[in-house]
């Protein structure tokens, strides 16, 4: 998981949003601050080629 800020990753927004898991404040951070799930050197998946 990782958060953007100006362009760089922004380790803190993260550790934010994981304080706030719940209630209005987390859904204001969600979208303050949108996380992305980023998959590294996933060649193959359930047996299929990911590199094509």
């Amino acid at each position: 998981m990782i958060v953007w800020e100006s362009g760089r990753l922004a380790s803190e927004r993260l550790q934010g949003r994981r304080l706030q898991r719940r209630g209005p404040g987390a859904v204001r951070l969600a979208e303050q601050w949108p996380a992305h799930y980023v998959a590294f050197d996933v060649l193959r998946l359930e047996g299929t080629d990911t590199t094509t």
